[in-house]
């Protein structure tokens, strides 16, 4: 099953809806979610259903009315109910048809200062607490977890990365290894590895290959 998490940077033009449809198509895509999607809410339906035909879709526009998340499924294949929509993240649970195997899903884009994002994990905390079957989380954190995660720029200091290690430890996450390029963004200066998966300890237990670099990494995040 593919599962991809896509910074769009806006969809809007019609060559990127047609690029993404080409995508999904030629991957077998049967999950996606689109990170900074800038469609007003009014205008979404009709460019979903251009690009995913008759997929259903679920948005966080009553938490981030610019548009930050969409997260649409092939409902052949798989069914996803969501029960937890943040501004930075949505949260629910996967279902595949063919053999009942379920798992928690998460989408997160997080903001760009640190006080946006200590909100996000005390939120996200307890959005997870409970999970017991295996659980992902997906996207763009947008802040490092390392020195390797900064190609130049200025050295990375303890406040930058504090709260996001207490999150991952105290969660009892793990990072699933990945192929593809090492840095997911850039100005062209400064070279950062933003875009992660994590999972929980049920997870490994469930599918232990996709601990071992199954997913690819870069501009999309692609788990098979």
């Amino acid at each position: 099953m593919n599962i991809i998490v896509w910074n769009v940077r806006g969809m809007n033009k019609v060559y990127k809806q047609k690029e993404l449809k080409k995508f999904i198509r030629e991957n077998k895509v049967v999950l996606i979610a689109d990170l900074e999607n800038r469609v007003k809410e009014t205008k979404a339906e009709g460019i979903i259903k251009k690009i995913f035909n008759n997929w259903r879709w679920t948005a966080n526009y009553s938490q981030a009315p610019g548009g930050r998340i969409w997260i649409a499924w092939d409902q052949t294949r798989v069914d996803f109910k969501g029960y937890e929509m943040h501004q930075q993240y949505i949260i629910g649970e996967v279902t595949e048809r063919q053999n009942g195997n379920k798992f928690r899903f998460g989408v997160v884009y997080d903001k760009h200062t640190i006080q946006d994002r200590k909100i996000l994990w005390e939120d996200m905390k307890k959005a997870i607490a409970s999970a017991t079957d295996p659980c992902v989380l997906m996207g763009d954190y947008n802040t490092i977890l390392t020195n390797e995660d900064r190609a130049k720029g200025t050295p990375v200091q303890e406040f930058e990365v504090k709260n996001f290690k207490d999150f991952i430890w105290r969660n009892g996450l793990t990072e699933l290894k990945t192929v593809g390029r090492k840095y997911t963004w850039t100005n062209n200066h400064v070279h950062n590895k933003i875009d992660r998966i994590l999972v929980i300890a049920a997870w490994i237990q469930k599918w232990p290959k996709w601990k071992e670099g199954h997913c690819n990494l870069g501009s999309q995040i692609i788990v098979h």
